[in-house]
């Protein structure tokens, strides 16, 4: 599973590596045009127009009849009525698109976290590292203090560099800790303009962890957490989060091609 989860991960990133060398506003643009393709050739592959074309009518009907009724309270309320009804068939119809995008759209929107919402680590600063655990067992940094309660344990380094007294660094460049006497390692990013990395993993946490790093293979960790500043999103047009200007790029991009693709919501 962790590999996996790992692999379709990668993918994500890896569409997100010709977008590194933009602007970030123009970045996320382009990400939200080729989003909003992929999304409508998605509906239009898996949902047919017709199963979307009759719930639409009758909830168009439904509203123009509350509007000519408006003197009678029970036309109203049965107008209501159909409304529901038929905005939860329009619902249902896509949900089968919906299921279908929702993991690669996951993944995506975390590799974007990772690069547009959060900023490096400041090297002038401590760093809490939080250990999630699977079962009991004593973690260890070097000299760095540990503080451990049950299955969740707090490692301060006092910098985010591999070379920071008292975090013991390793080969790959990242935090060295040890577990029930096996050797863990988490990366730390420092670099300005670089994809951030603030937890590494296994097992289902994949779904949900902000990483790219390789699953953790020991059998007692979870998680190993770092906690990562909220970036400064002044760079996103009109001052949204950078994910919101997304889903109005996807949204843009999916009715701007829906008719020249002749597909009909």
């Amino acid at each position: 599973m962790s590999s996996l989860l790992h692999i379709l991960r990668r993918i994500a990133d890896g569409c997100l590596i010709p977008t590194d060398l933009l602007p970030d506003a123009l970045g996320v643009t382009v990400v939200g045009i080729w989003s909003g393709v992929v999304m409508l050739l998605v509906f239009a592959r898996v949902t047919p127009a017709r199963w979307l074309l009759r719930p639409r009518d009758q909830m168009a009907a439904a509203i123009y009849e509350m509007r000519l009724y408006l003197d009678s309270p029970r036309r109203v309320l049965t107008a209501q009525g159909r409304l529901l009804w038929w905005s939860g068939a329009y619902t249902a119809a896509m949900l089968p698109a919906i299921v279908i995008l929702t993991i690669p759209f996951g993944f995506l929107l975390l590799q974007m976290e990772a690069r547009y919402g959060l900023d490096p680590l400041p090297i002038d600063e401590p760093v809490l590292l939080r250990v999630e655990l699977e079962r009991e067992a004593v973690v260890e940094a070097g000299s760095a203090p540990v503080l451990q309660h049950g299955t969740t344990a707090w490692v301060r380094c006092p910098s985010p560099l591999p070379s920071g007294e008292g975090c013991p660094s390793d080969s790959e460049g990242g935090v060295g800790l040890t577990v029930g006497g096996t050797h863990v390692t988490k990366r730390l990013v420092a670099v300005a303009g670089t994809a951030v990395s603030p937890a590494r993993s296994r097992g289902l946490a994949l779904l949900w962890a902000i990483t790219d790093e390789a699953p953790i293979e020991h059998d007692a960790v979870r998680q190993i957490e770092v906690e990562h500043p909220v970036r400064d999103s002044d760079w996103v047009p009109f001052g949204m989060p950078w994910w919101a200007w997304w889903l109005v790029v996807v949204f843009a991009a999916a009715g701007g091609v829906a008719k020249p693709l002749g597909v009909r919501f």
